[in-house]
């Protein structure tokens, strides 16, 4: 099998496993600054509308007022149609699943 379709049916599994209620990660760039650098937001999947591409609706958490520019001062948003961000180019308007953390554990215990 090619590394292109391994990757591409890795991207598929991915975006497959996207069902309400998961928490993803959004990027979010606000609408009339396209100079002002995309955020990342933690947001849970509502909806999925094509689990093939994981293209899904949200409601993004935002940091509130320092947002505001972003948001016009919600906490919540909705972001509809999402897609999921197989490369890891963190477009605004795609999610990708948040980085797993090894979990730290005392070495004396």
């Amino acid at each position: 099998m090619s590394t292109d379709k391994s990757k591409e049916n890795a991207a598929r599994y991915l975006a497959a496993m996207a069902e309400p209620g998961r928490i993803v990660r959004a990027v979010i760039r606000a609408p009339y600054q396209p100079k002002q650098a995309p955020v990342i937001r933690p947001a849970i999947v509502v909806a999925v509308n094509d689990p093939n591409l994981g293209l899904c609706n949200l409601q993004i958490f935002t940091d509130g007022g320092n947002d505001r520019a972003l948001t016009a001062g919600e906490s919540i948003v909705w972001g509809v149609g999402y897609k999921f961000d197989a490369e890891g180019t963190r477009e605004p308007g795609s999610w990708h699943w948040p980085a797993r953390k090894e979990e730290k554990r005392d070495p004396t215990s």
